[in-house]
Order: C-alpha cells, then sequence, then structure tokens
C-alpha cells in the first residue's frame, strides 16, 4: 500500500505540473493573440516559476496570480530575507495586527471621511515599509488578488471598509494632481508619475486604466483630461 500511496502522490505532483504549464501557456497566448511567434525562452522561465513556487507558504498566490505575478511575487519575498530579520518582520507584523484592530474597533466610522482617508495613508505608509515602489505591482496583485479574496487573516467587513478608504484617499491625491495642470509652481508630471509608480509600479495596463476612467470622471477638469491626453499621447 506505502508503494501505491507513494506512486499517486508522484501521479499528483506531475498532474499539478501539467495544469500549472496549462496556465503558462494560455497566459502567453492571451498576451501575444495578435502575433505570430510565441515567446518560447520566456514561457520556458515560467514553467520553471511554478515549479520553484510549489515551496511558497502562501499556496493561494500559486492558485490565484499570473505567471508574471507570481514570479515578481517569489522575488518579492525573497527580498524580504534579504531586508528584515527575524525580529524586524514581528514588529512590522505586530504593528499590522494593531493597525486592523484599530479599524475593527472603528468600523463605525465612514471610510470615506476625513478619518478613512487618515487610515488609508496610514495603511499605505505602513505596507511600503514591506513592499517598496520596486515591487508596487506586487502589492497591487496581494491586495486585489489575495485579501480581498479572502485569503489572509483580516475580516471581510474590515477589508471592505478599507478598500473604501483606499479608494478614497488615493482618488483625494489624484484629484489634487491632476488640479495643478494650470499651475506653474507645481510640476505636474513629476507628481503624476510618481503617484502612478506608488500605486502601480511599471503596471502601463493600470496606469491608462486610470487614464481611461479619469475621462468620464464628473470631478476632473477638460484642462485635466487634455493634459493626460497630451502626457500619455493619446
Amino acid at each position: 500500500m506505502d508503494h501505491i500511496e507513494s506512486q499517486v502522490k508522484i501521479l499528483d505532483e506531475k498532474a499539478q505540473d501539467l495544469l500549472n504549464a496549462s496556465k503558462v501557456m494560455k497566459s502567453i497566448l492571451a498576451d501575444h493573440k495578435n502575433r505570430k511567434s510565441i515567446p518560447w525562452k520566456k514561457t520556458i522561465e515560467l514553467i520553471e516559476v511554478y515549479k520553484m513556487s510549489k515551496q511558497l507558504e502562501n499556496k493561494w498566490a500559486t492558485d490565484n496570480l499570473s505567471p508574471e505575478e507570481l514570479k515578481d511575487y517569489m522575488g518579492w519575498e525573497e527580498s524580504l530575507k534579504e531586508r528584515f530579520s527575524d525580529s524586524e518582520k514581528q514588529d512590522i507584523n505586530q504593528n499590522w495586527q494593531s493597525f486592523v484592530k484599530e479599524l475593527q474597533e472603528n468600523i463605525q466610522q465612514d471610510p470615506t471621511s476625513d478619518y478613512g482617508i487618515a487610515m488609508g495613508r496610514k495603511c499605505m505608509d505602513t505596507l511600503d515599509i514591506l513592499y517598496q515602489p520596486k515591487h508596487a505591482s506586487v502589492k497591487l496583485s496581494v491586495w486585489e488578488k489575495g485579501i480581498k479574496k479572502g485569503h489572509g487573516d483580516i475580516p471581510q467587513e474590515v477589508v471592505q471598509w478599507l478598500d473604501k478608504a483606499l479608494d478614497t484617499y488615493w482618488r483625494k491625491r489624484l484629484y489634487d494632481i491632476l488640479g495643478s495642470v494650470d499651475q506653474a509652481d507645481r510640476d505636474t508630471a513629476t507628481e503624476w508619475d510618481g503617484i502612478m509608480t506608488e500605486m502601480f509600479g511599471d503596471s502601463k495596463e493600470h496606469r491608462l486604466g486610470v487614464v481611461e476612467e479619469a475621462m468620464t470622471d464628473k470631478n476632473i477638469t477638460e484642462a485635466a483630461r487634455k493634459w493626460l491626453k497630451s502626457y500619455y499621447k493619446l
């Protein structure tokens, strides 16, 4: 029986490898559907990433992140080992738990109020210690595909509250920058690029998503829309 169980385990692992390879191929095909050739070298590299991802403690990442997101996530996890000692990690975790507890105790507050904006900023200040601008795209993936999907130890009512608070926090900052397009004493381009990097890292897709939404946002002036179109050469 032990021999059979071992064989079953091996077959399960092989099956998982095939599923991971299939997931990589589907992602590559989706990203290159208008091209005649497929980047095989990149494809093989991403399949290797999936093989290495077996060692991840957070299994949700393997199941929910795209190949590129998973590669970035693993790079981020590896960087934590280099940047923080065990005691520093414990301090960061304790600070985060205290932050979540504070939210739970004030869940009746309006997440779009000044308090909500302040907590949104406090959240980003806490997370930026972990992610830094270099891993902003990982921060976004963890939030959208991990925490908001119930992967983590944060109660969902807190997640929903914080999601609204963060949206309000970012919008306030974005509106402030776009409201400066006619102000000679403000470097709008530098400020805009800075907040985009904070929010999305190098993700062009997410940056353009903000621009697309801005085109129909009644809180954004026509002058700001024209500036965005010029900045992104739309």
